[in-house]
């Protein structure tokens, strides 16, 4: 499939993105005293901002520390790891195609000689130490706010379902080697694909490395969690660091939601929907919600300007790859 016709058939899909974000945005002002907000946006002190900024940044520099210790080929340096991380946050937003996060891990790895098996592989580690952490921490939330918030019975069956995916994660090469029945199906893509993910789980899972990625994964949402936690402080609010650590993963998967474009400002809905039940007034949990959303725009702004003074990395060749070659 062509960029150009990728392009015309998520426009559509896009624009009903956009009127559901804005109805969310609506539904969220109109519970607001906005007059209340503009002050405590303004009581927001330059170290407390410097230090969020901070937090916010080396949440990025461990994630690019786990996909670089993810592979075991091929590795590229740690530092191109780490700035490529920035690079991806601002395709995700500008290349409309949904959850692409891997897709351009994989591409962005060609240009480095790293094979596509080995990317995947290193995907397949990633994964599996990021959603064992979230998961974990999403059943400590049931377990402590899941009542107040969802009710009983959905605590309940929500996290029978957290325990499940906890105990079938060991087990991912054999489901991964189940889905290739389906995915040899997909026309065009569908057997080079396969051949790929055998290749690709022939690798050694590696148990040791995992163990350290899970680590890395863990400290990712401290430091996810610390940036609320600066934040909530400039406000004169206390809410505990654990709380904060434990709604990390709603806002990490209110991202999937197709309720704005590529996900952009629904983890600061959460967090305006979120910290009132842990205390916080609503115009504060707003006010913090926007710095947060200032300070992650400056990382997508980051990964832009890293193209831009890249040579070798261009926005323009990351296109150029979308695109369908044409016939000689």
């Amino acid at each position: 499939m062509s960029f150009e016709m990728l392009n015309k058939r998520s426009f559509f899909r896009l624009l009903a993105q956009v009127s559901l974000f804005a109805v969310v945005v609506w539904f969220l002002v109109s519970r607001l005293q906005i007059d209340e907000v503009v002050p405590a946006l303004k009581s927001f002190s330059f170290l407390p901002l410097v230090l969020a900024t901070t937090f916010m940044i080396l949440r990025f520099v461990l994630l690019g520390l786990r996909w670089s210790l993810s592979l075991t080929t091929n590795r590229p340096p740690l530092y191109w790891s780490i700035l490529t991380e920035w690079r991806i946050l601002f395709l995700e937003f500008v290349i409309p195609i949904p959850d692409a996060e891997d897709v351009f891990r994989i591409m962005l790895l060609k240009l480095r000689n790293v094979q596509a098996s080995a990317a995947i592989r290193g995907i397949i580690r990633m994964r599996i130490a990021g959603i064992t952490v979230l998961v974990s921490l999403l059943l400590l939330f049931f377990l402590s706010w899941g009542q107040l918030v969802l009710g009983q019975k959905s605590t309940a069956l929500y996290s029978i379902i957290a325990v499940f995916i906890l105990l079938i994660l060991p087990f991912a090469d054999y489901f991964l080697r189940l889905s290739v029945v389906i995915i040899r199906h997909i026309p065009k893509i569908g057997h080079p694909l396969v051949k790929t993910i055998n290749e690709a789980l022939l690798e050694p899972k590696k148990s040791g490395l995992i163990a350290v990625l899970i680590f890395i994964s863990i400290a990712q949402a401290m430091v996810q969690a610390s940036v609320i936690f600066v934040l909530l402080g400039e406000m004169n609010q206390s809410v505990s660091f654990l709380d904060l650590l434990i709604l990390v993963p709603l806002l990490n998967l209110s991202f999937i939601l197709p309720l704005s474009l590529q996900g952009f400002g629904l983890p600061e809905a959460c967090l305006i929907l979120m910290l009132p039940y842990f205390g916080v007034p609503l115009e504060q949990a707003t006010a913090v919600a926007v710095v947060h959303l200032l300070i992650y725009s400056t990382m997508i702004f980051l990964g832009a300007c890293l193209f831009l003074i890249s040579s070798e990395l261009t926005l323009k060749g990351i296109f150029d790859m979308f695109k369908k070659p044409k016939d000689s």
